[in-house]
């Protein structure tokens, strides 16, 4: 017995799923079939947190907002291999370090993951940070935010899950 193809209104639209995972639409041509799956969807997860990992590598600057003190300028550096530098601009203000606790100094003791991606999209992960050679803590990296265009960072840093937030506004350079 053969079968009849599948006929539709032209114009009518039906959901039909990704292999991504995303949801998409197939859409009646003017035939009368449909055409194949457009995937529109939102991003999974997994891919957010690919596009993020990928999007931060470079350098940044921009502010570091703290509980404690007044605003401060930033410059942050991203590396593909989750090695990262961060330097406080003390420019017109007594910041000490850019991640507030630590030491600025550059060192392969500095690295980061991006781990998580929450419900309403937002990556976290941990950082750690370096007092002395030695002498490190592991930190929490949350709500991190990439825009759309790649050239918009922010994300809450929290020291020892409970000091904080101080929330970083960057632009890439």
């Amino acid at each position: 017995v053969d079968s009849l193809p599948v006929t539709c209104i032209p114009g009518q639209s039906i959901q039909c799923a990704c292999t991504d995972g995303r949801l998409g639409a197939q859409v009646c041509n003017a035939s009368g079939t449909f055409d194949a799956c457009v995937c529109t969807g939102p991003d999974t997860p997994q891919q957010i947190l690919d596009r993020t990992r990928a999007g931060i590598v470079g350098t940044w600057t921009g502010t570091a907002t703290t509980p404690w003190t007044a605003l401060y300028r930033v410059t942050i550096t991203f590396t593909a291999d989750g090695k990262y530098s961060a330097h406080c601009q003390a420019v017109g203000s007594d910041c000490a370090a850019a991640f507030y606790y630590g030491t600025d100094s550059d060192s392969d003791e500095k690295t980061y993951s991006l781990d998580n991606v929450n419900t309403s999209g937002a990556v976290s992960g941990r950082i750690t940070i370096v007092f002395w050679t030695g002498n490190t803590v592991l930190d929490e990296l949350r709500q991190m935010h990439l825009s759309a265009n790649g050239k918009a960072l922010s994300f809450e840093f929290w020291h020892l899950s409970e000091y904080g937030p101080i929330v970083y506004d960057l632009t890439r350079s």
